[in-house]
């Protein structure tokens, strides 16, 4: 039972302070969200009771608590009850909190009994609403952290309440299984934060339009290609009959999913939009996409699932359930494809079918997969379609952090093999290209070129594109003391063992951070090619450990040959047992060299067994 305090007690040690402007309040009601106790006694809900007078600031003593994972403020008003969530706060010994954001116009009031709701797809609070304008108004660096990190506090909230309603559970459930399930959702919620709100705030900050409201194709909000759109419903058994002349389906069945339709199948399906529009390619989504065009599943979203139906149904037939981008029939009814690959080599399918639980409808549900090579009585597919991309590359958005430091980044799987691990390649993009979109890194000319020539050569890879943001969350000039520990942490992501080769290119900037890389982590890459820079401060026997080519231009005015003494380090290198190729080109200047330099004959050296 929650511990009921004395109004303002004599002289608190610590606690909350609250002023409350409106008339009515009665009780509050304090929990803390991850059960550590707020006072002596060990209870982590404790209850204010007095009628609060409007404009006085109240006192509520607690012993020290860490909150800054959430806590719930009940306020109880005319028989009804409002809950705000707070987040990212301490109750230190000797010191007092209050709400940081709290606004009463936005407090929205309940029947107590009634179960406490997790909110799926809250409203924009005013603070974001006026944080999204002035992005949209003057998207500069600063107005788009300040946007992000609103975001991150709201998505915190979410979490704050989800673990409210565990608590609840807890306290409430007859079955373990519904706190189990309960429990799987905050843990997916925080462990996958990052990538949560990634995709959250791509989403909000993508102001594109509908190029045709007349057709099936929607706008992909927070995809990374300008022109993205995903179809408005699974494909139809009609659409697929349009294709495969010869498929049959029961009558009066035109709009229910395609299933039993393996993932080549799906392929070849998108193979054949894609040669009858010579303007757009078309292909399956990855998960990231998935979620990205479903959004979170509503709480109270009506659909086929757990069985109410005895089958699949029409794609309209659950058509007011609408998903982040508009489209229909993505919870429930038929699973998926996605083009996101398992460890072992299945494929990661979506939304959950007519026969499966809720828990495994929901948009970040991911522990559901199948093999490609098998169709599937429950499994249909989504398609996206894309304008036509003449590198054929397709660039997933992700992100990592290492030691509180967030950096966005591009990834494209290149000629996926199941019998083969994929290399992995960096490529360091130069100072022009910083941001923090997750977008104009994969300008960089050695990014198309080094992409282009895996594809054409068939080598297996994973293409990692990192976006280095103009500054820190601190506001200070970004530095490759800060930005190597994620690199390392971004390459050790994407190899699927210690005996993966890595490699890392770079010009410019993305040059002098690729010398960094190879002094800090030594033998970490099996080849290297920085160009347009200069290796000072860097460690010669550590860099020898992987080969290098370098290419520098008499040109160059950025790092000039008279200045960069580069002969020597590399001197320095070969006496440390290290390869190195060194090629000086005449006439180039600093952007020349770093657009010129990544020739197919260097790559071949680069990747191949020798300089």
């Amino acid at each position: 039972m929650p511990d009921v305090v004395d109004p303002t007690p004599e002289t608190p040690a610590q606690g909350f302070k609250l002023t409350f402007h409106m008339e009515g309040i009665y009780k509050l009601e304090l929990e803390c969200v991850d059960g550590y106790p707020l006072d002596a006694q060990g209870n982590s809900i404790i209850t204010f009771v007095e009628a609060l007078e409007a404009g006085k600031e109240y006192t509520i003593g607690t012993v020290p608590c860490n909150v800054y994972g959430g806590y719930r403020l009940s306020i109880f008003k005319a028989d009804k009850v409002a809950h705000f969530f707070g987040v990212h706060q301490v109750i230190e010994e000797g010191t007092f909190i209050s709400p940081l954001d709290l606004d009463e116009s936005e407090l929205e009031f309940d029947d107590p009994n009634a179960p406490l709701v997790e909110e799926e797809r809250p409203e924009l609070d005013k603070k974001t609403k006026e944080l999204l304008r002035l992005y949209k108004q003057n998207p500069t660096d600063e107005n788009y952290q300040a946007l992000y990190e609103q975001m991150g506090v709201r998505y915190d909230k979410v979490v704050a309440r989800k673990k409210a309603k565990l608590r609840e559970l807890e306290r409430e459930a007859k079955h373990q299984s519904l706190v189990d399930e309960m429990q799987g959702i905050v843990d997916e919620m925080v462990n996958n934060r990052e990538e949560r709100l990634w995709q959250r705030f791509l989403s909000l900050i993508d102001s594109r339009k509908d190029d045709d409201v007349t057709d099936q194709w929607l706008v992909l909000k927070g995809a990374w290609e300008e022109n993205a759109y995903v179809g408005y419903a699974p494909v139809t058994n009609a659409e697929y009959a349009a294709y495969k002349t010869d498929y049959s389906y029961p009558s009066g069945e035109e709009r229910y999913p395609v299933v039993n339709i393996s993932y080549a199948e799906a392929e070849a399906y998108c193979n054949w939009l894609s040669s009858k529009d010579a303007a757009h390619s078309y292909r399956l989504p990855s998960e990231y996409e998935w979620i990205l065009a479903a959004g979170h599943m509503p709480k109270d979203v009506k659909m086929n699932a757990g069985r109410i139906e005895s089958g699949l149904t029409s794609v309209d037939a659950y058509a007011s359930s609408k998903g982040n981008c508009g489209g229909i029939d993505f919870w429930g009814n038929c699973w998926e494809w996605t083009s996101t690959k398992t460890e072992d080599g299945r494929y990661l399918i979506k939304g959950g079918a007519w026969d499966s639980s809720r828990d495994e409808c929901r948009s970040e549900y991911s522990d559901a997969s199948r093999e490609g090579s098998k169709g599937y009585a429950n499994v249909g597919f989504r398609v996206v379609r894309v304008d036509g991309n003449s590198s054929g590359l397709y660039y997933e958005s992700s992100s990592c952090t290492a030691e509180g430091l967030t950096i966005p980044y591009r990834y494209a799987s290149i000629n996926p093999k199941d019998e083969v691990n994929p290399i992995v390649v960096l490529v360091l993009h130069g100072g022009p290209l910083k941001g923090s979109d997750n977008q104009k890194q994969l300008e960089e000319a050695a990014t198309g070129i080094i992409g282009s020539y895996l594809k054409e050569n068939g080598i297996s890879a994973v293409l990692l594109a990192p976006h280095c943001p103009e500054k820190n969350s601190q506001g200070r000039q970004m530095n490759w003391v800060q930005m190597k520990g994620v690199l390392y942490s971004i390459v050790i992501r994407h190899k699927a063992d210690a005996e993966t080769p890595a490699y890392i290119f770079g010009a410019s900037i993305g040059g002098v951070g690729t010398w960094n890389m190879l002094s800090a982590y030594p033998g970490l890459f099996t080849g290297a090619m920085p160009c347009a820079s200069d290796p000072a401060g860097c460690n010669a026997a550590s860099v020898a450990l992987t080969r290098v080519y370098t290419v520098m231009g008499t040109e160059d005015t950025w790092a000039p040959l008279e200045q960069v003494n580069l002969q020597a380090f590399l001197d320095e290198v070969a006496a440390a047992g290290g390869t190195y190729r060194y090629d000086i080109c005449e006439d180039w200047n600093h952007e020349t060299t770093c657009r010129e330099s990544f020739t197919a004959e260097r790559l071949d050296l680069v990747f191949g067994a020798s300089l």
